[in-house]
């Protein structure tokens, strides 16, 4: 999520029992691997520089968010919570917790813990947005867009943000909203045609056909290989009786 990635920035002043030997080495390739999707190999690193450094709660929160990404959700949860005991104050620790509760649909909770974020810093996108995620999968869509707005008003290039009010923009019937929101993300990234195909979609409920099959043509003269917009021209065609 849009989200944050990385966890704890390495500092040695905040992390002082971080040994420069072995637990070290371990610590930075893990964090380095954790940065590339190597997500076992991370956390099998994280637990040798915790035989080194047993306290050290950047390495906690490092290896939870490593068995968070696993899916291993008890185990990342009870790491957060020995990291934090730790190191209270650490916000991004609090955040990948309330997503671990959210992917366990623990919503309550994980809306308490980025409440307590915002508490600290109002201007939190991660937590603003992962109170939007959970809005929207309560079925809470005006809340979704309240909250992504937010959040679009710190970050307003998010492309993850923007496809979230989207949604939520569409769930309510909000279909000019929403191929506003489609325009703001292909400006970002024009090549997306899951994103031309949603755009398309609406113009086509609003009965705008030939706008509709404006985009899917102009779409499928650069990528004739997407069969879903060659479906969904198929339906703009058929809609004008052009059989």
């Amino acid at each position: 999520a849009g989200g944050e990635s990385g966890g704890f920035a390495y500092d040695p002043r905040r992390s002082a029992r971080l040994s420069l030997g072995t637990g070290w080495a371990y610590g930075k390739r893990g964090k380095a691997y954790s940065m590339t999707g190597r997500y076992e190999e991370a956390a099998a690193d994280f637990d040798r520089a915790l035989i080194d450094n047993p306290d050290d709660a950047w390495v906690m929160a490092e290896r939870a968010y490593a068995l968070g990404e696993l899916g291993r959700h008890d185990e990342a949860l009870a790491g957060f919570d020995a990291a934090l005991a730790l190191n209270p104050g650490e916000l991004w620790a609090r955040n990948q917790r309330g997503k671990v509760l959210v992917e366990c649909e623990r919503h309550d909770e994980a809306l308490a813990e980025f409440d307590a974020v915002l508490a600290v810093d109002p201007t939190n996108t991660y937590a603003l947005s992962m109170r939007g995620m959970v809005a929207y999968q309560q079925g809470r869509f005006a809340d979704c867009v309240r909250e992504v707005d937010a959040a679009l008003a710190l970050a307003p290039e998010d492309a993850w943000l923007l496809s979230y009010r989207a949604a939520a923009n569409s769930a309510l019937g909000r279909r000019r909203e929403a191929i506003s929101d489609y325009d703001r993300m292909l400006a970002l990234d024009p090549q997306r045609a899951d994103w031309h195909f949603f755009r398309a979609q609406h113009y086509l409920a609003l009965g705008e056909i030939e706008t509709a099959l404006a985009v899917c043509d102009a779409v499928l003269a650069e990528q004739p290989d997407v069969r879903y917009l060659r479906h969904l021209r198929v339906d703009c065609l058929i809609q004008q009786g052009r059989y």
